[in-house]
């Protein structure tokens, strides 16, 4: 568990609010994994391990979900009412952000 990295689930939809969280992590030196979403359907694909993120590897389970209320698809508040109703999925922490 010592190499284990800290994985952090963006879901934004926003280039400008994924530009911005991708400098912050730089400049905060946060050299851990941060995935890419950029809705919520695409989030809880990434999160069930679907189609293209099935390899766990390159898209491993976060231990944290950062996440637009207003998405495409599925608004924030239906990926975390997903989330939540998901038995391992339901620990994640998620911070929600508008």
């Amino acid at each position: 568990m010592e190499n284990a990295k800290f994985t952090v689930l963006l879901v934004e939809d926003d280039l400008n609010d994924i530009f911005l969280v991708k400098r912050a992590f730089k400049k905060a030196n946060f050299q851990n994994p941060l995935q890419v979403v950029t809705d919520g359907l695409e989030a809880i694909q990434y999160l069930r391990g679907e189609d293209r993120y099935m390899d766990r590897e390159q898209h491993p389970l976060p231990n944290l979900i950062v996440m637009d209320i207003k998405m495409p698809r599925k608004t924030g508040f239906e990926v975390l009412e997903w989330v939540k109703h998901d038995g391992p999925l339901r620990r994640i922490p998620v911070v929600i952000v508008s």
